[in-house]
């Protein structure tokens, strides 16, 4: 039996680096890519859904209102006006230099609250927007995180386009280093396309794609908003762009217990909403820290 698991993980580490490798090469040609100019870029759609208040939260959410794009929207949505994501919220879209708006959600319990938020923004959207664009409240985006993350829709065959995030690990906080690890482990696939999957904290599709799928009628009672976006895709027969120049950062300064309760919401989700993957993650992932 020990000689078992010294080969299986042997071969498992050899398999993680190989896809390291492979992502860092993927990676390279991809930042070789031009950046679009300003005609090529649809009118947009920022939807940053928010509940409670992460680490650097106002300085995230001011980040999105800088971006370096010609004409977008930012569609903040938190949950209620007791929600201390609010009054930070209010007075950015008051004094935003791009066009933004404020809507509460609230709590309808039949879905997740992410999601109550984000049917809200949509029902509030401006006409005129030709692609969505979704990002979480504990990311860091660059000015030029938008314009690289929509630039994928034109290539043939896309329907969505995505990007992750790491967790920034602390210095003396062995823990973060470990978060760091889990996030950077699943990124390493993301040079497959047949592996790839949305992730809600930095993914886009265009409107009319959007309007044409399913989506917001299995989102009336879903677990998670980016698993559903990806089944829909997926299952029209579009491909998955990954968009390297648009990875976020994430802050690490939570507790011990926070990032224990992430974890396991994550795997919950998971089981429910990636049925067929959920399994083979868990394995690896405990392999892989341990």
């Amino acid at each position: 039996m020990g000689t078992f698991f010294a080969l299986f993980s042997t071969a498992f580490s050899l398999y993680v680096v190989s896809s390291a490798v492979l992502m860092a090469r993927f990676t390279k040609k991809e930042l070789k890519k031009p950046e679009p100019t300003d005609d090529q870029l649809p009118k947009a759609a920022i939807i940053a859904p928010c509940k409670d208040l992460d680490p650097d939260f106002e300085e995230n959410m001011t980040l999105l209102l800088q971006q370096d794009y010609p004409d977008y929207h930012v569609y903040f949505a938190t949950v209620n006006e007791k929600d201390p994501t609010y009054p930070i919220l209010h007075k950015l879209v008051k004094e935003s230099p791009v066009p933004a708006f404020l809507h509460l959600g609230g709590f309808s319990r039949q879905r997740c609250q992410k999601l109550d938020n984000i049917l809200t923004s949509l029902e509030e959207m401006a006409p005129d927007r030709e692609v969505y664009a979704w990002v979480d409240s504990d990311g860091r985006v660059t000015t030029n995180w938008l314009r690289n993350l929509v630039a994928p829709l034109e290539e043939e065959g896309v329907g969505a386009v995505t990007s992750f995030r790491w967790y920034r690990p602390e210095k003396g906080r062995f823990i973060t280093y470990l978060l760091s690890l889990w996030t950077g482990y699943q990124f390493c696939n993301f040079y497959n396309e047949k592996l790839r999957a949305t992730w809600g904290g930095a993914m886009a599709i265009k409107r009319e794609l959007f309007e044409k799928l399913p989506i917001t009628k299995k989102w009336e009672y879903a677990l998670a908003d980016d698993c559903i976006l990806n089944e829909c895709v997926r299952e029209a027969g579009y491909k998955v762009a990954f968009a390297s120049r648009s990875m976020t950062s994430s802050s690490s300064d939570y507790s011990l217990k926070d990032i224990f309760i992430f974890g396991v919401r994550q795997m919950v989700i998971g089981k429910f909403t990636l049925p067929k993957s959920w399994f083979a993650s868990l394995v690896s992932l405990t392999v892989i820290h341990t």
